[in-house]
């Protein structure tokens, strides 16, 4: 039903080996794979309506810049994004009105989802790059579910976070007449469900614009798509409440 919905049939699914995953357990694990990665995003990028015209100069620095936004998550080290946001040409929490406080919320958003869930694996050799959106083309609500789909998941979930308060240089993105294209550089991973004991497949993307004054590339938004095809059945509101605290939550900037 989903599927028909958004255009697809189960001819378009081509699911993952389980050969492609390759399997990391520390920072250094998910290091050694981020050169595979970056080169993904740089070869796809070259067939991507729109950044597919850019200089293979800023074609390199998109991937770069993606292959940075992602692998803090990656390798569950807050350390490193935070090094990253800054590398990116974000601002750190030292900038907000009230510094203390500002770096107390980030780094518990960031405890809080390390606390539920771990990324364990990614397929590098399928990941992708997208429109998100244009000037001229409003984004697609439905993208999290053919990108889902596409790689077979029965049931695609996801969050979506926008990144604007640690990038407030592209602010207003996703607004009707917004000047900025945003490409979503996406890489198929495995995650891992602390409570609940499971290893699922998901998705983790990060939504890459050109700094309108900089030129740099940073992150409007993160998304981490998952499949939800294991959720229980529930009978009561007890227990989906109950369930909904131990489903992967958004992840933070």
């Amino acid at each position: 039903m989903l599927m028909d919905m958004v255009g697809m049939s189960e001819d378009n699914v081509v699911p993952i080996p389980n050969g492609s995953f390759v399997e990391f357990s520390d920072t250094g694990g998910v290091e050694e794979v981020m050169p595979a990665l970056e080169e993904r995003f740089f070869i796809v990028s070259a067939q991507t309506p729109g950044l597919g015209k850019l200089t293979g100069e800023s074609r390199r620095a998109f991937a770069e810049s993606a292959v940075l936004a992602l692998e803090p998550f990656l390798a569950d080290d807050f350390e490193m994004h935070m090094r990253h946001v800054e590398q990116l040409g974000g601002t750190l929490p030292d900038t907000d009105p009230d510094p203390e406080e500002a770096w107390r919320r980030v780094r518990f958003r960031w405890e809080f989802n390390s606390n539920r869930f771990v990324f364990t694996a990614l397929a590098a050799d399928r990941a992708q790059v997208d429109v998100r959106r244009t000037p001229s083309q409003r984004k697609d609500k439905f993208s999290y579910l053919k990108a889902g789909f596409d790689i077979g998941m029965a049931e695609p979930g996801g969050h979506t976070t926008k990144t604007t308060e640690r990038f407030p240089g592209l602010k207003g993105w996703d607004e009707d007449g917004a000047g900025l294209a945003v490409y979503e550089a996406r890489v198929p991973v495995r995650f891992f469900l602390k409570k609940l004991g499971q290893t699922r497949l998901g998705m983790l993307g990060v939504g890459m614009a050109q700094h309108p004054e900089t030129g740099l590339w940073q992150p409007a938004e993160i998304r981490f798509i998952h499949d939800d095809a294991q959720d229980p059945e529930f009978h009561s509101r007890e227990e989906v409440e109950a369930y909904m605290e131990i489903l992967p939550g958004n992840l933070w900037m």
